[in-house]
C-alpha cells in the first residue's frame, strides 16, 4: 500500500509531468506511480542510513550505492551512476558526508608551524656538521595497529550530528606491528612485519601475493 503523496510532492509530480508533455511524452498514470514509488524507496534508503548510523556503523558511499543497486534489482531497473550516491546525498538535507578518522593528540601538536620548522633546523645543522650524505639519511617508522579495525573513510551520516561518524570496533583482534624506511633518496628498505604466534605459516608465503622481499617475525602478542 502507498501512503498518499502531500500537496508538495503531488505539486513537483504535476510539474514533472508538465515538462514531459512540452517535450512531446504524454503523461501517463505509471508515471506518477514510478514517482511515488521512487520517493518511497529514496525514504526507506534514508532510514536505513540514519538508523546504521545511529547504531555505530556509518556506511560508506559505496555501501549507499551497494543497498540502492538492491533495491533497483528487485524490480529489474539498470543500476545508478557512479556519483550516484554522493548526489544523493547532497538532494536530501537529513545527511551528510562526513570524513571520519582517528587523530591523535600528539599529532595534532606536531602541526604546529614553530614546532616543525625547529625540527627541520635542528636536522639541517646536524647533517652540516657531520657531514651527512643523503644516501645515509633514512626515515624509520614503526606502527601498530589491530588486525580487522576500520580504517580512515567517507562515511554517510545524520546531518543534525546526532549519529556521530564514529566506527564501533570489534573486540578480541590481533595486532600486527609494520617497520618502515625510506631512504633521503628516493628508495625504500622492504618492510618487516611482526604478527602474534608461536610459528610461521606455510600459507604467508605461498599463494598469498605476499612480496618475496619483505620480511615476517613472528611474538606473542604482535
Amino acid at each position: 500500500n502507498s501512503r498518499k503523496l502531500t500537496d508538495l510532492e503531488e505539486q513537483a509530480l504535476i510539474q514533472y509531468i508538465l515538462n514531459l508533455a512540452t517535450k512531446g511524452f504524454p503523461p501517463r498514470l505509471s508515471i506518477v506511480e514510478d514517482m511515488a514509488n521512487r520517493h518511497l524507496e529514496e525514504q526507506a534508503l534514508i532510514q536505513y542510513i540514519l538508523n546504521l548510523a545511529t547504531k555505530g556503523f556509518p556506511p560508506r558511499l559505496s555501501i549507499v550505492e551497494d543497498i540502492a543497486n538492491r533495491l533497483l534489482a528487485t524490480c529489474d531497473a539498470p543500476y545508478v551512476g557512479s556519483h550516484w550516491a554522493s548526489n544523493f546525498v547532497k538532494r536530501h538535507i537529513e545527511l551528510r558526508i562526513h570524513f571520519q578518522c582517528k587523530y591523535d593528540y600528539q599529532r595534532a601538536k606536531c602541526e604546529d608551524l614553530e614546532v616543525i620548522c625547529s625540527w627541520f633546523e635542528l636536522v639541517q645543522n646536524t647533517i652540516a656538521k657531520y657531514g651527512i650524505n643523503n644516501a645515509d639519511i633514512y626515515n624509520f617508522y614503526e606502527t601498530r595497529f589491530m588486525m580487522g579495525v576500520i580504517s580512515t573513510a567517507i562515511v554517510v551520516t545524520s546531518s543534525d550530528g546526532y549519529a556521530k561518524a564514529k566506527k564501533v570496533q570489534p573486540g578480541n583482534r590481533e595486532w600486527v606491528t609494520v617497520i618502515q624506511g625510506v631512504n633521503a633518496q628516493g628508495w625504500t628498505v622492504p618492510p618487516f612485519i611482526i604478527v602474534a604466534g608461536k610459528n610461521h605459516l606455510i600459507s604467508w608465503y605461498e599463494n598469498s601475493g605476499f612480496p618475496s622481499d619483505w620480511v615476517i617475525a613472528i611474538t606473542e602478542n604482535g
